[in-house]
Formats: structure tokens, sequence, C-alpha cells
């Protein structure tokens, strides 16, 4: 699956052939939508249609009409600080150009024969629809806002696809994100937050950074449980785990980069049980922070 995106710079089609600069003439206003899956549907189906049709002044009206009014509110207040550094300031950025690009994309797509449009909405952290990547975003939100994923297809059944997410309705509008990352991940378990001497303080426990796959010396090291729920689905997947240990070996905070919303609740559960040998760099105690994977996969006795 293709996935267009212009909050992280990453336009991936390119080539079509509406023009780079904006409309001469001013562009008419967009009927309202409903916020709804049929809503977004009949949006980017209108958009799909005009970019046929060659109808260049309907796809950028449509288009225009995505841009967030108020990026580094919006986002700060969907995800806190949890975004990756610069996401807002890159979105703003890129804010004047961000219709054109997707006007130039979504051309590109319908031409291409893609016009079968399928939307998901994610309501909640968990659905089975999201991809392990797509998880921490949707659990990062500090509202229950309603984002959107568009999907357009070439025919059904067809697994070309191409996918545009997040979109959300906003002052009677969509709303188009872009394809958000949270490079840090989301919060599962305690705090990351960076150790600092206080003036009058012993001064905390200094870290050290280890990188992925790197042996430890464990005390214990429970196996995650396959969850049922998963299983009977026949899910399998990999979910990965930022994680700090304490001075004493004992896990003291988690933060998951990755995984299926169905896995990475049993991963969670074994990982705070782990203690690692407590970790000395010049005989002196320190934090250990790493990244932890976990493979869930089902046998054939399963």
């Amino acid at each position: 699956m293709r996935s267009v995106s212009l909050a992280l710079g990453l336009f991936l089609l390119a080539g079509a052939s509406l023009a780079q600069g904006p409309p001469a003439q001013p562009l008419s206003a967009v009927p309202r939508y409903e916020d709804s899956t049929k809503g977004l549907e009949n949006f980017m189906r209108t958009v799909l249609a005009a970019a046929r049709n060659g109808d260049e002044q309907l796809v950028y009206a449509h288009t225009r009409s995505l841009l967030l009014p108020s990026p580094r509110e919006t986002l700060a207040e969907l995800f806190g600080d949890a975004l990756q550094e610069g996401v807002a300031d890159r979105y703003l950025e890129r804010r004047a150009a961000l219709y054109l690009v997707l006007a130039r994309d979504l051309t590109g797509i319908a031409k291409a024969g893609f016009e079968q449009i399928h939307v998901l909405r994610y309501e909640s952290g968990c659905s089975p629809d999201a991809n392990e990547d797509q998880v921490p975003v949707l659990l990062a939100r500090r509202r229950p806002v309603e984002l959107y994923e568009v999907r357009i297809l070439r025919k059904k059944g067809d697994n070309s696809a191409n996918s545009l997410r997040y979109f959300l309705y906003q002052q009677g509008g969509f709303r188009y994100l872009g394809n958000i990352a949270l490079a840090q991940g989301v919060p599962l378990f305690g705090s990351f937050e960076e150790n600092e001497t206080a003036s009058g303080h012993t001064p905390l426990p200094k870290r050290l950074h280890l990188e992925p796959g790197h042996v430890m010396k464990f005390r214990s090291s429970l196996e995650p449980k396959y969850p049922q729920q998963a299983r009977d689905a026949r899910v399998e997947g990999r979910v990965l785990l930022r994680t700090l240990f304490d001075t004493e070996g004992a896990v003291k905070a988690v933060r998951l980069l990755s995984g299926h919303c169905w896995l990475f609740p049993a991963a969670l559960e074994a990982v705070r049980q782990w203690r690692i040998e407590p970790v000395q760099v010049n005989g002196e105690s320190v934090e250990l922070e790493t990244v932890i994977e976990l493979d869930f996969r089902l046998t054939k006795e399963s």
C-alpha cells in the first residue's frame, strides 16, 4: 500500500498534468460534507471525478478546503509533546503548497485508474483496520477525536492501493493532517523524562542508551501470553517497546513504538515484570534505555 503524505514531506506521486502554480481564477466554495465515512467518501469521489474530467478549479477548491486553519494549535491539542519534533513547523512551512500537491497527487491517482474509495474511521486506539505503525498514533490522541484514512483502489479486491492519512473533521469540514509519526512512541507506563540535577539535591542516575538487539543479562524475562482474541483472528505481528530500566534492573518506563492493538497489551504485561542485572559504568550505577522487540507468531498447532 502506498501512502501519500505531505506533513512529513513525502510526495510519493509525481508527474500529474496539473499546473504547479496556484489557479488563476478565484476558487468556488466547497459544499458541506457530513462528518462520516460516507461524507469523506463523497468528498473524495467528487475530487477524483473532477480530476478525470479535467475540472482543475473544482479539484483545487476541494484540496484547498483540506488545509488546517490553525496547524500548530490543532496538532498540539491532539497529540501534545508525543509528536515528532518539528511536524507542526513543517506543516506550516508547506501549508501554502499543500493543496496544490494534494491536487496533483489525487489527479495522478484518478488518471491511473484508481476509483474504488474505502474510508476508515478510527474512533479508538484499538482498531483491527489499523496497522502496527498507526496504533501508537491513535493511542496518542489526547481527546476522543475521530481520525479518518482514505484508501483508493483500482477495483474491488485489488491489493494495490493509495492510502492517505490522516483526516479529521474540524469547523464544518474535513482537514488533512498528513501521515503523522511518533518517533519516541506513545507512553504506556512510567516516564522517560530526562534526568536533571537540581541544586541542593542528590544527582539522579545517568542513563545508558543501548542499541536494539544488544544482549542484556536478565534476572527474569517472562514470555508474553498470546492474546486469545488475536489467536482466534489469526493475528500475528511484532511489538516494539522503548523500555527504561532503573539502576536496580527493574522496568521504570515503557513506550509503544509499534504493534497491533490486540498484541501490545500482552507484551507490556510481560515486559513490566522483566528484570535485568543492574548496569554500572565506571563503577557508577546507571539506568538503561533500549528497544525491545517481541514477535508474536502462531504455530501450526495454535
